[in-house]
């Protein structure tokens, strides 16, 4: 879905890139009219198909999701049919069914979802559009990307709205680097604090969500006023859509993304007034124990649940069960194979997953044992620190629990 490589003195394309590129029919640089003047020998170029730019000189994170991409959609198969692991049932080895839905950043991520049969797209980051160019994306081009991402996916698909802190130095919503970005304005603050951008996207998905079911998730929610705040302009750009005669969806779910300790004790409040609810477990890890994820002297933290954690996820799962609110988890560690049983057994039941992950999250699934998850989980819980259910999950790996 896209080629990269090193601008040549000639104005093309390496020749492993550009070969490639007229193997697949992709026009490379030298044939695309005016692009001679804005690439130099050495700049680093990325051909998107997917979206029908031409990137030069794209930021190390803009790469690294491209990268990735180029990782994770190699055929997972030959032919038209997809391999007979896809055919295996998401459930626990008593049989208790366990819903995959993918978790994507880009379009060739969601292609490779519904080629492996996943069951829609749980989790789709909107952040790439925003992060190539130093100037926000216009409506038609979010509308023509999210489109795609709706027409792509096997099923219902939640749009993550953009959350970006000051870290990522996007010059229309930050003017400098804040002290800590991970605490400072991102996610649904950064949003209401540029209501334009917001407003922006939020019409991009009603039109690009025609005739589809499609939720849109809240990122760093705390509390119930900036979902309500969200809800009051979701209704005006409505008004406006329909005031201008385009065609949209009227009804979009509208969820959050529980990330920080104010959502977790707050969720009864954001259970009953938000439609779905998804767990960002990675984050809400990090704040919930004050240790940076990216530090290697911390990440023994993030090794195994802390008893702490595994008394919130609980309660999440207790309070979306009573209020019928679908409840999902993300991130790299709520699909580590250790913790998979403390989850289950904690009541969850919904995964949001890469689809380069999906083999070895089933395999992972079908090995627990429900019965035994659920005491794993109750002992843990009752843990007065990390290392008792670190000792826990050993034993739950030998095939023993504490009663």
């Amino acid at each position: 879905e896209h080629v990269q490589g090193i601008a040549t003195e000639g104005g093309g394309l390496t020749s492993h890139a550009a070969v490639f590129a007229r193997s697949m029919g992709i026009p490379t640089i030298a044939n695309v009219a005016g692009l001679l003047e804005g690439v130099a020998e050495g700049d680093f170029v990325i051909l998107d198909a997917t979206e029908g730019v031409i990137r030069i000189n794209p930021g190390e994170l803009v790469r690294q999701q491209f990268v990735r991409a180029g990782e994770t959609t190699a055929e997972p198969f030959h032919g038209d049919e997809p391999p007979e692991w896809t055919e295996r049932e998401s459930a626990t080895r008593d049989g208790e069914r366990i819903l995959l839905r993918a978790a994507c950043g880009n379009l060739p991520e969601v292609e490779q979802a519904t080629a492996l049969g996943m069951e829609g797209v749980g989790l789709y980051r909107t952040e790439l559009l925003y992060l190539v160019d130093n100037v926000q994306p216009s409506r038609e081009a979010l509308v023509r990307h999210y489109r795609t991402v709706v027409e792509t996916s096997r099923g219902p698909v939640t749009l993550r709205l953009l959350n970006v802190d000051s870290s990522l130095q996007v010059p229309y919503l930050h003017f400098e680097r804040e002290a800590n970005p991970h605490l400072g304005r991102a996610g649904v603050r950064s949003l209401l604090a540029h209501e334009p951008l917001l407003r922006r996207q939020l019409q991009a998905i009603l039109i690009a969500s025609l005739g589809s079911e499609v939720g849109i998730a809240l990122p760093m929610i705390n509390d119930c006023g900036e979902l309500r705040k969200v809800k009051e302009i979701l209704f005006e750009e409505r008004i406006e859509l329909r005031k201008s005669g385009v065609e949209f969806q009227e009804r979009v779910e509208l969820g959050c993304v529980v990330e920080t300790p104010a959502a977790v004790f707050g969720i009864r409040d954001l259970a009953r007034e938000s439609d779905f609810l998804v767990v960002n477990l990675d984050s809400l890890l990090q704040y919930l124990l004050a240790a940076d994820r990216e530090s290697a002297e911390l990440s023994h933290w993030f090794a195994s649940l802390h008893p702490v954690a595994v008394r919130a996820i609980q309660n999440l799962c207790e309070v979306c069960r009573e209020a019928r609110r679908p409840l999902s988890f993300f991130g790299v560690t709520a699909t580590v194979r250790t913790n998979l049983p403390l989850l289950l057994g904690s009541g969850v039941r919904e995964f949001c997953v890469p689809p380069g992950e999906l083999r070895v999250l089933l395999a992972a699934i079908s090995e627990v044992d429900l019965a035994s998850a659920n005491r794993a989980a109750r002992v843990a819980a009752r843990s007065s620190c990390q290392a008792e259910t670190s000792s826990l999950l050993e034993g739950f790996r030998h095939g023993y629990v504490r009663p």
